[in-house]
């Protein structure tokens, strides 16, 4: 999810099929079928909707075409007639533009338009995007990104999915995979940087295989200390992790009648980065409510930085029998 004071981007989802149809209308597919299509293709889709009526789908914004290896991506959308002169898709496309730029790497992004589309142009042309060459009656136009003072910072999507009780986080990390699936796997290294600060956290079991589980403490600046359990249920090696988290005591002991969240971690990496991908699913719209907060972005942020100082460690580099593959 992206937003600012003035318009939210939600990620487009197959709740979205009827208003999302809606905006195009295409007669040869059913509003399932059009939206499964739409978003098979692109990168990343995302929904427009204003902040004052952050329900209603007013358009999309969307990338796709990445070429890696030319450092571009390719940007389009679209946005509801009744919206247009207000600042709407400037704003959508300058935020997307910036995710582009740090999920990506990117420094290049291109724009096609039909030659006849006046306002389209225009519209280009003002976000500082420059006519390439023109085929038929399709203009390629392209915008050159400038240096970035702050595009070192790590990349870190925080986004909430309220009609599922889901949280979806993705982190990128200054490191390679090995070393980013050892810190995720280690009791002594996990116990170096899974906490927000000021808290720490105690590993007392873990059991790193499908079966195993991780009990452990999160434990206050007081020695205060709050027990949970992760069981794991599916693991595929430097690729996923599919856990069971959910609250415990100190002997490991879990109420039967709390549903757990079910957490699948991702792992990918690229030119020596690693970008972590997190869905959390709530299994009690309560403990999601508390999740689902400023505080608990800020939390996550903060214990994941402590990640980005171990791994310049080289603790990184030594084995660790804790952890059992």
């Amino acid at each position: 999810m992206l937003r600012n004071n003035f318009i939210l981007l939600k990620r487009l989802t197959l709740k979205d099929t009827e208003a999302f149809h809606g905006l195009y209308a295409p007669e040869d597919k059913t509003p399932v079928e059009f939206t499964k299509h739409i978003i098979s293709i692109c990168n990343d889709i995302f929904t427009i909707r204003t902040m004052d009526n952050p329900t209603e789908i007013i358009g999309d914004c969307a990338l796709h075409d990445w070429e890696k290896e030319q450092k571009e991506i390719e940007i389009g959308g679209m946005l509801l007639p009744g919206f247009w002169g207000k600042g709407i898709m400037a704003s959508a496309f300058g935020l997307l533009i910036e995710f582009a730029r740090k999920k990506y790497a990117v420094d290049t992004i291109v724009a096609k338009t039909e030659a006849a589309n006046l306002k389209a142009l225009k519209f280009a042309g003002k976000m500082g995007f420059e006519k390439i060459s023109t085929a038929g009656n399709v203009v390629l136009l392209e915008k050159k990104l400038k240096p970035n003072k702050t595009s070192s910072k790590a990349f870190f999507d925080f986004s909430i999915d309220q009609e599922n009780n889901s949280i979806h986080i993705q982190r990128e990390f200054d490191a390679g995979l090995e070393k980013v699936w050892q810190a995720w796997t280690t009791a002594e290294l996990l116990d170096q940087w899974c906490a927000p600060n000021p808290y720490r956290t105690e590993t007392k079991t873990l059991d790193f295989r499908e079966g195993g589980y991780w009990h452990y403490a999160i434990v206050s600046p007081e020695g205060n200390k709050h027990w949970s359990r992760y069981d794991y249920k599916n693991i595929e090696p430097q690729k996923s992790i599919t856990e069971h988290r959910i609250f415990s005591d100190e002997n490991g002991t879990v109420n039967p009648d709390f549903l757990p969240t079910v957490c699948t971690t991702v792992f990918n990496e690229k030119d020596g980065k690693t970008l972590v991908t997190i869905s959390e699913r709530y299994g009690l719209p309560e403990v999601f409510e508390k999740m689902a907060t400023v505080g608990h972005k800020k939390g996550f942020s903060s214990h994941l930085k402590n990640l980005d100082k171990l791994l310049q460690t080289r603790l990184l580099r030594t084995g660790n029998k804790k952890q059992k593959q």
